[in-house]
């Protein structure tokens, strides 16, 4: 019986975070597969060289993989262990917080 629902395709939840894993794995790939400060292999995230104007909490699993898909191809993310790019993050910030002083 139709109720004038849509009948859409029943991918579920499990079905698309699979999907996002293998977008992020092949991206992870396509990037070299490490750290670009240390070399390690694992705990790898997207670290955004100029930083980013998007807030990624906000954004969903899909489309946060389709930009970082996105700037990997206009070069403006690096691969970094999670370790180094805390580090390149605090870098980053004590460095603004520096530049707005006057002296």
């Amino acid at each position: 019986m139709f109720l004038g629902r849509v009948i859409m395709d029943k991918k579920t939840a499990a079905d698309r975070a699979k999907n996002v894993a293998r977008r992020r794995a092949k991206l992870i790939r396509e990037l070299g597969g490490r750290c670009a400060e240390c070399g390690v292999e694992v705990d790898l995230e997207f670290h955004h060289k100029n930083g980013r104007i998007w807030v990624a909490r906000k954004t969903s699993r899909w489309r946060r993989i389709k930009r970082y898909e996105e700037e990997a191809y206009l070069g403006l993310i690096e691969l970094l262990c999670a370790d180094c790019n805390k580090v390149v993050g605090k870098l980053t910030l004590m460095k603004e917080v520096n530049d707005d002083k006057p002296f």
